[in-house]
């Protein structure tokens, strides 16, 4: 829904088309703060109420670190939708590629010294490392988008980084 309309607002009135990704930049920031502090919260709850065996234990981990993967993919979408629909589909395309590289590379260097858990903050960083793909891309094409890219990046890392703090002094 998100992507037809901005869209049509950049064939329109490229204004409008700003507007509208500010707010669903914000909304989508908003939808991505809650999936991190519901999986860092209530992630591990429900792990343990569904009883598993004990191969199943590192779930406990896993699932906080997982949310925060969940949530960038998230968070990335109204600007991905923003930047095709400008007609700019490249800085997706460098995204995912700095994305492929960042794994291969970080699972190839990680896996062995540190097993599971470095491939776990592989899978983590790749999307966040590719997310630099975009800025120069909202600069260009969204100039009055731009503050508002950093706000809410801003915004999102000081909120995972606090539900991490929490979560992790309890």
């Amino acid at each position: 829904v998100f992507f037809p309309m901005l869209a049509a607002s950049f064939r329109e009135d490229r204004h409008r088309a700003e507007r509208l990704f500010t707010l669903g930049k914000w909304a989508f920031t908003a939808i991505a703060l809650c999936i991190v502090w519901g999986g860092i919260f209530i992630g591990p709850l429900i792990v343990e109420l569904m009883n598993l065996p004990q191969a199943f234990e590192g779930l406990k981990w896993m699932v906080p670190l997982l949310a925060v993967r969940a949530s960038l993919d998230v968070l990335v979408a109204p600007t991905g939708s923003a930047l095709f629909a400008a007609g700019a589909p490249r800085y997706a395309s460098w995204a995912n590629i700095i994305r492929l590289a960042t794994l291969v590379c970080g699972l190839y260097l990680t896996l062995s010294p540190w097993g599971l858990q470095g491939a776990m903050w592989v899978l983590i960083g790749a999307p966040a490392i590719s997310y630099i793909a975009f800025i120069p891309g909202v600069r260009r094409q969204l100039p009055g988008g731009f503050r508002v890219e950093i706000a809410s990046l801003g915004v999102f890392w000081t909120g995972t980084a606090l539900a991490l703090t929490i979560h992790l002094s309890m």
